[in-house]
C-alpha cells in the first residue's frame, strides 16, 4: 500500500518531507500540498497508512501526530474499515474543537458521534428525511409520490 501511495503522490507533484517514519504497524509521511486556491504556500499534511482494521486509537494517534509534528491536517489511509458502527465507507473524520468527540460520516448514509476517549458510539444520525416511516397501506399516494418517499428512507412492504 504504501509504495502504490506513494507513486501516487509523487504523480500530483506533491513533495515529501526527510522526517518519516516506517515500521510493522504503520508508515508515517509528511507531505507539501500546493493550497488549492492557488496562492504560492504550501499546506504540510501528515499522512498516517495502516494495513490493519482502524478504531479510534488510531484516530487519537493521527490527532496527537498531527499535533506534536506541527501538521495543517492529517490523512489516515488504510484499506480496512475505519469503525465497527458504518456499514459502508467512511468518507470523512473530524475532531470537535475540544478534542472529545469524534464525526463521522460515511456511504452508509449515517453521520456518527464518537467519543474520542473510549470510542464509542454516542449518536447515530440518518441522512435520510424518512428512515423507519411505514407508508405500506397509505392511500392518496400516488406512484412518483411512493418512490420518492421511498427514496428518502420510508418503508413499504
Amino acid at each position: 500500500m504504501a509504495e502504490q501511495l506513494r507513486a501516487w503522490f509523487d504523480a500530483l507533484s506533491y513533495k515529501f518531507e526527510k522526517d518519516e517514519i516506517n515500521n510493522e504497524n504503520y508508515f508515517e509521511w509528511i507531505i507539501n500540498v500546493i493550497n488549492p486556491v492557488g496562492k504560492k504556500r504550501y499546506n504540510r499534511v501528515l499522512v498516517r497508512g495502516i494495513t490493519k482494521e482502524a478504531g479510534m486509537p488510531d484516530v487519537a494517534a493521527l490527532r496527537q501526530s498531527v499535533n506534536a509534528r506541527k501538521t495543517d491536517v492529517g490523512w489516515l489511509i488504510t484499506n480496512r474499515r475505519v469503525s465497527p458502527g458504518h456499514e459502508d465507507w467512511v468518507l470523512s473524520v473530524a475532531f470537535s474543537p475540544d478534542g472529545q468527540r469524534i464525526v463521522s460520516g460515511s456511504d452508509d448514509e449515517t453521520i456518527r458521534i464518537w467519543d474520542a476517549t473510549t470510542g464509542d458510539c454516542l449518536r447515530v444520525i440518518s441522512y435520510k428525511l424518512c428512515a423507519g416511516l411505514n407508508i405500506t397501506g397509505v392511500i392518496g399516494l400516488t406512484s412518483a409520490q411512493r418512490v420518492a418517499l421511498k427514496l428518502m428512507g420510508a418503508i413499504d412492504n
